[in-house]
């Protein structure tokens, strides 16, 4: 446990469910879940963390009581609570302390009592009968020598088999497929810890229609799957044809995701991705050639184009071309809320003399519960 009095869960777990929900506490729980909250200290009520999103260390600090002050070095406070804020109280409140109980077994000593030979039997027999032992131990030890050995959407794809279709109580765990693609970049074999992450995220992408994902566990797995690719990418400091090969792979993801499940784990994914001029001119020419018609659509009509006109948008933008972005919104922005709201944003940014103009063409283009969520975009989210 961080240094300080241990913090109550409870007030944790509430003070997340406050400040996160939907794709936010997702992030929040992707990055606690790939390794991202690197210190953490709890003083009294506020917690205090470093958080690596990407190739970037960002500071925050959350006050644990409701309504307490929240702060974080990353671009998106103080306009809106972030996900490095959610991961650092996840952090906390998923950690535990105790002691084992008495008369606990050491199994450390007996596992060394046991002779080799024994030990091989029982595993040998333990892999026959159960398909999950047999799946954790090729994960964990398969291809630890850097050498391709496991298909792991197969493996997947088999955990899958014994889940009832539409099953909400059963939930598969994927725990282990994560900590080897950790070992084994920790181990220099980045290659194949960017393929575990790469086919766990498509298999359980594929098998997503036999379950019931209403507790949000399996998009979850999605989720930390996509960002911890993307992570290990990043810590790479890959350039060139090597970098520009997982952009292209990222973006075909994106335009061939269901925008029902995780479509905005694949954006988020090419945001981090590109941490470069020369990486966000690949993208915004990938992207410019689908909105163009170059490339095939993508089957989601005009929500899979509204997102590809907000990721240009949105690389035009970290480029410095806020004239090219500007003009873009200024073609779309009345076509949905969604549009006028990324518009208002980016307008009280850029130029927020021109917001109360398009806030009065929002009021009589849209009603109720879209154009509140315009002029919410046009004071930070409040």
């Amino acid at each position: 446990m961080p240094q300080g009095a241990p913090a109550e869960r409870e007030p944790i777990v509430r003070r997340v469910g406050e400040i996160a929900t939907g794709t936010l506490l997702e992030r929040g729980r992707a990055l606690c879940a790939v390794g991202a909250v690197i210190s953490v200290r709890v003083d009294g009520g506020n917690v205090s963390a470093r958080v690596m999103d990407g190739v970037h260390l960002y500071r925050t600090s959350v006050a644990v009581r409701p309504g307490g002050d929240l702060s974080c070095t990353c671009s998106t406070w103080p306009r809106k609570t972030c996900a490095h804020s959610v991961a650092a109280l996840l952090h906390v409140s998923g950690r535990t302390v105790g002691m084992p109980a008495a008369g606990e077994v050491d199994e450390r000593a007996l596992l060394r009592s046991v002779p080799r030979e024994e030990l091989e039997k029982f595993l040998w027999s333990e892999m026959r009968k159960n398909a999950e032992v047999r799946t954790r131990f090729l994960v964990s030890f398969g291809g630890s020598d850097g050498v391709p050995r496991i298909d792991y959407r197969k493996e997947v794809d088999a955990m899958f088999d014994d889940v009832e279709v539409g099953s909400a109580w059963k939930k598969i765990s994927f725990a282990t497929f994560f900590r080897a693609a950790r070992a084994r970049e920790r181990d220099g074999h980045v290659a194949e810890a960017i393929r575990i992450y790469r086919e766990v995220s498509e298999a359980v992408r594929r098998n997503y229609h036999v379950v019931d994902d209403s507790g949000g566990h399996y998009s979850e797995t999605i989720y930390k799957a996509v960002l911890g690719m993307v992570a290990c990418i990043c810590r790479q400091k890959m350039g060139g044809e090597e970098k520009r090969q997982h952009i292209a792979y990222l973006y075909g993801r994106f335009l061939a995701e269901d925008p029902d499940v995780c479509d905005d784990a694949y954006y988020a994914a090419l945001s981090d991705v590109c941490t470069t001029k020369a990486d966000l001119e690949y993208l915004r020419r990938l992207n410019g050639q689908s909105l163009s018609g170059n490339v095939g659509g993508n089957g989601r009509g005009p929500d899979g184009m509204a997102d590809r006109i907000l990721l240009q948008t949105e690389v035009l933008e970290k480029m410095g071309e806020t004239d090219a972005a500007d003009g873009l919104f200024r073609e779309h922005y009345m076509e949905n809320a969604g549009f006028c709201g990324a518009y208002v944003e980016f307008l009280a940014k850029r130029d927020p003399a021109k917001v109360p103009g398009v806030l009065e063409e929002a009021r009589a283009a849209f009603s109720g519960y879209d154009f509140e969520y315009v002029r919410r975009m046009a004071t930070g989210g409040k």
